[in-house]
């Protein structure tokens, strides 16, 4: 849910499936949501299916934590990637910076925690260097070898006022051989 304000409402995902490389189902009372690539469909009870080309976007909000290990070649090949603070026990901040022509913000910090392979935030600035973006790891879990986050907050800065949308995860499922139907 989202809301522009101090107190945003709780959400709770009902369930959340992942198949690799790139799909993900997410359910909650009020919407599923299904991306696959750069597709993502919006369906709500009672109303036509809406599908968006992430592409069409300037940001891109739909990433997953697998996402980022299953891209981060093309990832380090696109962006100069600086060492900001190690702030020990495996945490760590990291700028990386466009170096592409077609750049939709100027640079990405990132908080990560290398032990338990979780991105405990990240941040989105403007060509202008102005916060425009923020989402942070509430409280995650590991499922075997694999982090989860169970909780975020995602922050959208923008000229009008902020909208902050904040997210509650469970009945997660991890390679339980997913049929390629679950995401129609």
């Amino acid at each position: 849910a989202s809301q522009i304000g101090d107190k945003p409402p709780k959400t709770t995902i009902r369930d959340m499936v992942m198949k690799s490389p790139d799909k993900m189902k997410i359910t909650s009372p009020e919407v599923t949501i299904i991306t696959e690539g750069d597709k993502t469909t919006i369906k709500k009870p009672g109303q036509e299916p809406v599908t968006l080309d992430a592409r069409d976007y300037t940001i891109q909000t739909t990433s997953t934590q697998l996402d980022y290990f299953y891209h981060l070649n093309e990832f380090m090949e696109k962006h100069k990637v600086e060492l900001v603070s190690n702030e020990g026990k495996g945490m760590y901040v990291i700028d990386a910076y466009p170096v592409t022509e077609e750049k939709l913000y100027s640079k990405l910090r990132m908080k990560v925690n290398m032990i338990d392979k979780v991105e405990l935030y990240n941040e989105i600035y403007d060509e202008e260097g102005k916060l425009i973006y923020r989402k942070e790891t509430l409280d995650y879990s590991k499922i075997g070898s694999i982090t989860i986050p169970t909780k975020y907050q995602e922050t959208t800065y923008l000229g009008t006022g902020t909208i902050v949308t904040t997210a509650e995860i469970s009945n997660i499922s991890l390679n339980t051989s997913v049929s390629d139907e679950e995401f129609k």
